[in-house]
C-alpha cells in the first residue's frame, strides 16, 4: 500500500516544483524585449499627481506632491536613488504643479501661488487653472487666456474667447500649444497657438469637434510638425452604471485647418498575440525617432493567466497601433509618464497609497531587474496556489472520459455478474483503461485546442502535444498501477487506481494553465 501512494506523491512533488519553477520564470521575465522589470522609485503619495521631471545628462530629477509636502529626488542612469528631500510646499490635491528656479506654481483656493520655499505670493486671483511646459506657462480665467513671464513674473492677456477654456495642451516637442474650448456638453473648439520668431503667436481655429451620443472628452494630447498637427484624445461613456473609455487620434491639415474633422478610433493591440486593449486610460505621447508613441493604462495579462492593470507603449505601424508591456508592478499602474526616451515611470496604487515606479532600456538595469527578490518569492507561491485552484476544473473533463468505461462496468455487471464479483473478467480493467483513454483522445481532438492552453509553457502546447501527453500520462499512470498493484485489489480498485492517478496528473500538469 506504501507504494500505491508513494509513486504518485513522489511524481506530484515533481510537477508543483515543475510549476513553481515555470511561474518564478513567468514572475521575473521582462515585460518586453529591451526593457527592464519594474524598479521601486521610493516615493509615495496620498494622492494621485502627475510628477515633475526635469532630466539634465544622465540624471533624473522628480519632483511629486503630496500631503506632506513636496518629495524631492535624484536618479542616476541605473535608476538608483541618489538623493531624496521632501520641500516643504503644501500643493492642493488638485493643483498642477509648475517647478522653475527652485520656485513652485500652483493653485489655491482660486489663487494662482508663487512659493520660493520660503513665503507665498499670489500672482493672480480667480485662476481657473494652467498648463505647461518646460520653460511656459499659461494660464486662464474662464474665457480668457494669460501668458505667465517665468523670469519676472508677470502676467499679460494672451486671448479672449468667446467659449470657456476646458484645456491648455502644450505640444511634447515644440513651444506650440493648443488651447480646448467647451462650446457646449457635446461641442469642442480647437485653437492652436505656434510661436512665432519675433515672440507673439499665430493663432489657427481648427473645425470644431462633436462628440457622439453620451461619450465626453476626458483627456487632450497634441503635437505638431510642420503643417501636420495630431491630436490624441480619450473619452469615456457611461451605461448601466459601467464606465467605457475610448482613444481616438485626428489628423489636421494646418493649411486647412477648418476642414470636418476626420477622427480615428485607436484600437490598441498587443505586439505579441494580437489581442485588443479594451478601456485605456491615462493616455501620453511622445516623438521618438521621428516616431509618435503613446503611453497609457489598460488590463491585460502580468503573470501567466492572471489580468490587472498595466502601463503599455504603443507605435503606429499602418493604421494598427501595436502594443508592448512596460509595467511589472502587481498593484493597478496608471498615470504613466515618459523619463526622455529610455525610461518611463507610473504610479502604482495599493488601496492606499500611490508609489512610483519605472522601467528603463538600459542594460545595467535590465540585468538587475531580473535579479530574484523576495516580493518574487511571495508572488510566485501565491500565483501557484491560485493556478491550483482552477485545477480541479480537470475534475469535470474527466467525468467525460469515465462515462464509456463506467457504462461497460455496468453492463458486464448485468450481464455476468458471478464472473464480475469474483474477479474473473482479468480482460476487463484494460477495456475500462483503453475505453478512457479512447475518450481522451476523442476530447482532446473534438474539444480542445491550444487557445486553453494560451500561457502554458512551449513544452505543453508543442505540436502532437495533445496526442503525446495522454499517451505519456497513459504510460506513467499504469506503470504505478503495475508497481503498486497488490493480489486482493479487484477489478473496480485497480480501474479506480489508474484513473485516479491519471486525473491526479492531469491537475497538476495541465490543470494550472487551464483557462
Amino acid at each position: 500500500m506504501k507504494k500505491a501512494i508513494a509513486f504518485p506523491s513522489v511524481t506530484i512533488i515533481f510537477l508543483l516544483a515543475l510549476l513553481f519553477y515555470q511561474n518564478m520564470n513567468m514572475q521575473t521575465s521582462l515585460p518586453s524585449k529591451g526593457w527592464s522589470r519594474s524598479v521601486t522609485m521610493d516615493i509615495q503619495s496620498e494622492y494621485l499627481a502627475k510628477p515633475i521631471l526635469k532630466k539634465a545628462g544622465n540624471v533624473y530629477e522628480i519632483y511629486v506632491p503630496r500631503g506632506q509636502g513636496i518629495a524631492h529626488a535624484t536618479y542616476d542612469s541605473k535608476l538608483h536613488i541618489q538623493t531624496k528631500e521632501s520641500i516643504p510646499v503644501q500643493v492642493p490635491s488638485f493643483s498642477n504643479l509648475f517647478i522653475h528656479n527652485k520656485q513652485f506654481v500652483y493653485l489655491k483656493d482660486g489663487n494662482l501661488i508663487l512659493h520660493d520655499a520660503v513665503k507665498e505670493t499670489i500672482l493672480d486671483k480667480e485662476v481657473t487653472s494652467f498648463g505647461f511646459n518646460k520653460e511656459q506657462l499659461i494660464y486662464w480665467k474662464e474665457n480668457r487666456a494669460f501668458e505667465l513671464d517665468t523670469i519676472k513674473w508677470e502676467s499679460r492677456l494672451l486671448a479672449e474667447f468667446s467659449s470657456p477654456i476646458r484645456n491648455i495642451v502644450f505640444d511634447v516637442s515644440s513651444p506650440s500649444f493648443l488651447i480646448v474650448l467647451q462650446e457646449t456638453d457635446l461641442t469642442t473648439k480647437f485653437v492652436v497657438f505656434e510661436h512665432e520668431a519675433e515672440g507673439g503667436y499665430k493663432q489657427t481655429q481648427l473645425s470644431p469637434l462633436q462628440q457622439i451620443g453620451s461619450e465626453k472628452m476626458q483627456e487632450v494630447l497634441f503635437t505638431q510638425e510642420g503643417s501636420r498637427a495630431t491630436i490624441i484624445y480619450g473619452t469615456y461613456s457611461s451605461a448601466q452604471g459601467v464606465r467605457t473609455y475610448r482613444a481616438y487620434e485626428w489628423q489636421v491639415d494646418m493649411n486647412e485647418p477648418l476642414q470636418a474633422p476626420t477622427t480615428k478610433l485607436i484600437k490598441f493591440r498587443d505586439e505579441n498575440n494580437g489581442s485588443a486593449f479594451e478601456n485605456p486610460r491615462y493616455l501620453q505621447v511622445k516623438k521618438k525617432q521621428n516616431n509618435l508613441v503613446i503611453l497609457f493604462a489598460a488590463d491585460g495579462q502580468t503573470v501567466g493567466k492572471f489580468y490587472g492593470t498595466n502601463i503599455y507603449e504603443a507605435k503606429k505601424e499602418g493604421d494598427t497601433w501595436n502594443a508592448g508591456r512596460r509595467s511589472t508592478t502587481n498593484d493597478v499602474a496608471l498615470e504613466p509618464f515618459f523619463m526622455g526616451d529610455n525610461a518611463i515611470g507610473w504610479y502604482t496604487f495599493s488601496g492606499k497609497t500611490y508609489s512610483l515606479h519605472a522601467a528603463s532600456t538600459d542594460a545595467g538595469v535590465i540585468s538587475k531587474s531580473e535579479e530574484i527578490t523576495s516580493s518574487d518569492w511571495k508572488s510566485t507561491f501565491y500565483n501557484t496556489l491560485m493556478a491550483l485552484s482552477g485545477s480541479f476544473m480537470i475534475t469535470l473533463l474527466a467525468l467525460i472520459w469515465v462515462i464509456a468505461p463506467i457504462v461497460l462496468y455496468i453492463i458486464t455487471y448485468i450481464v455476468k455478474t458471478n464472473e464480475f464479483e469474483d474477479n474473473r473478467l482479468k480482460w476487463l480493467p484494460y477495456a475500462w483503461i483503453g475505453l478512457y483513454i479512447g475518450s481522451q483522445l476523442l476530447f482532446f481532438y473534438l474539444s480542445f485546442d491550444k487557445k486553453r492552453l494560451v500561457f502554458a509553457p512551449e513544452y505543453l502546447t508543442f505540436t502532437g502535444s495533445f496526442i503525446l501527453i495522454p499517451i505519456i500520462l497513459t504510460v506513467l499512470s499504469w506503470g504505478m498501477l503495475r508497481f503498486s498493484q497488490q493480489e486482493e485489489w479487484g477489478t473496480i480498485k485497480s480501474a479506480s487506481y489508474f484513473t485516479i492517478v491519471n486525473i491526479l496528473l492531469y491537475m497538476f500538469l495541465l490543470g494550472p494553465y487551464l483557462l
